[in-house]
């Protein structure tokens, strides 16, 4: 593994081999984009970019892998990919959903770019706890990033990456310091799937990437609005052939299963979407293709 950007913390390091075969540097500028939605304001914001090698990939041939990666005129031999985060304004309060890596050059600078501080975020919605999602939650000190927001996560995550005290952790030792500094304050909070965890925002259970994988759906004026986690980390290839696993996932089979049902929601509904490992910024709306499924980004109004 090859570490181009600056200043990543540790915890990016623990994480289930997440980046194995990812390389990783610092966002381009711009590194933040926001979008009006009926009642909503999304602001995406990235963290990082970077590759994952098509050996990393399942269900799909390397020969198959291959070609689709000359089909989409890749000539370094790894499909591309980034990290985002997206920040949600509705009234006056602020949604984060998923913190990044950690990484001082990402979420957190552009965050402040797009002109918020982090103590201005009330909730903090976690779509699961992988490393990439969960690393920007407190400093290597301990210290909470975002000191006044209410943390809220699945039953299913704490139960598989946070057992009882004196088990190991299924992310790694630095999980558990991420979120004391929360606990200690009240402000971690367990859903359950369905739950209408604050007003107007709705849990999906999106089982298989981890076992409390979870889309957060946002109720706007103009329609529902879909933040969906890790459905997709190679859009190349995982939009026109969802059957295409990744070696992160838990589940393969429940993943793609997962996947493949909420690509037929999404179209029948025309519900658009935001995703953590979609090309920046990550905000679009999935359709029908030739060939399994489109994904198309969203333009600004």
């Amino acid at each position: 593994m090859r570490l181009c950007g600056k200043g990543f913390f540790p915890v990016i390091f623990w994480v289930m081999g997440l980046f194995l075969s990812r390389e990783l540097s610092a966002a381009d500028e711009p590194g933040f984009s926001t979008f009006a939605y009926g009642d909503l304001s999304v602001t995406a914001l990235l963290d990082a970019q970077g590759t994952i090698a098509p050996s990393m990939l399942f269900d799909r041939s390397q020969e198959d892998l291959k070609k689709d990666l000359e089909k989409a005129g890749v000539k370094d031999g790894a499909f591309p990919s980034w990290i985002n985060a997206f920040l949600v304004k509705r009234g006056g309060e602020l949604f984060l959903i998923d913190t990044g890596t950690g990484n001082p050059d990402g979420v957190l600078r552009r965050l402040k770019e797009a002109g918020f501080a982090p103590e201005d975020v009330d909730y903090i919605l976690l779509t699961h706890f992988h490393g990439d999602h969960v690393g920007g939650l407190a400093l290597p000190d301990g210290t909470p990033v975002f000191p006044k927001a209410k943390i809220y996560s699945a039953l299913e995550e704490n139960d598989y990456f946070l057992p009882a005290q004196g088990e190991a952790p299924a992310g790694g030792a630095a999980l558990p310091s991420l979120f004391k500094p929360y606990k200690e304050a009240g402000s971690f909070n367990v859903f359950k799937q369905g739950d209408e965890i604050l007003p107007g925002v709705v849990t999906m259970p999106i089982f298989g990437h981890t076992p409390g994988h979870t889309g957060f759906l946002f109720q706007s004026s103009k329609g529902p609005f879909l933040f969906w986690g890790d459905v997709v980390h190679v859009y190349l290839v995982q939009f026109p052939h969802p059957e295409t696993t990744i070696s992160y996932d838990v589940d393969r089979p429940g993943a793609a299963a997962s996947r493949k049902a909420l690509f037929a929601k999404l179209v029948k509904d025309e519900i658009p979407v935001a995703g953590a490992h979609l090309p920046f910024p990550g905000v679009g709306v999935v359709s029908a293709g030739e060939e399994g499924y489109l994904f198309t980004p969203l333009k600004k109004d």
